[in-house]
């Protein structure tokens, strides 16, 4: 019976165990942890940032670690989650991945969303443009004139601080090719991104 008694008492034992693994696994998720710990924990995210950022794709466009103060308690990761987290983000770009957004834009205005993939979740960015047309009698139809101007938001609540754009007209007038630049702050993690579209002018000056 001793024995018996023991077994169990074991038992009980791991099982408290094992349920407490993930409850402090989760702390840094649900505003459990003690300032000492995040001192401690972002001590060891500065140096992750340091080792994966040269895996960047775009080489000076490594990414950059938010200051202490600005870590929202949802940011709070474990090293390790930290660091899956961190060389994610180094090798992710905008792909090319395209769609129009739904917000009613002024004539002569026009918008084209593409989409950050970091850990499997898409994160849309809204890249506005503003266009002149004329008529162009060479090909019997509008085509883009001018210099558009662009800027660039997130399309959630994330954070997309737009930086610059540069443009070119190309078919004769009838695509503008655009690519901006930006900042996307994401888990107190930010990285320079460049992101790519081409809008379209048909012969009815219709911008898509």
């Amino acid at each position: 019976m001793k024995k018996v008694s023991f077994v169990k008492a074991m038992l009980s034992m791991i099982l408290v165990l094992a349920m407490g693994l993930p409850a402090a696994a989760s702390a840094a998720g649900n505003g459990a942890l003690d300032e000492a710990t995040k001192r401690e924990w972002y001590e060891e995210y500065q140096k992750i940032i340091e080792e994966v950022s040269p895996e960047s794709k775009l080489g000076d466009f490594g990414l950059t670690l938010s200051p202490f103060e600005e870590f929202k308690e949802e940011d709070w990761k474990t090293p390790r989650e930290f660091r899956a987290f961190a060389k994610e983000m180094a090798g992710s770009y905008v792909g090319m991945k395209s769609g129009s957004a739904e917000e009613p834009l002024p004539a002569g205005s026009a918008v084209k969303r593409v989409y950050l993939t970091i850990q499997g979740v898409d994160y849309g960015i809204d890249i506005v443009g503003d266009f002149h047309t004329q008529y162009e009698a060479y090909q019997g139809r509008l085509v883009f004139s001018g210099a558009p101007s662009f800027t660039s938001l997130s399309a959630g609540a994330e954070s997309w601080s737009h930086i610059g754009m540069e443009s070119r007209l190309i078919e004769g007038g009838r695509t503008c090719s655009v690519t901006v630049s930006g900042r996307f702050t994401l888990g107190g993690v930010s990285k320079i991104y460049l992101a790519r579209a081409e809008f379209y002018c048909d012969p009815q000056g219709n911008i898509s």
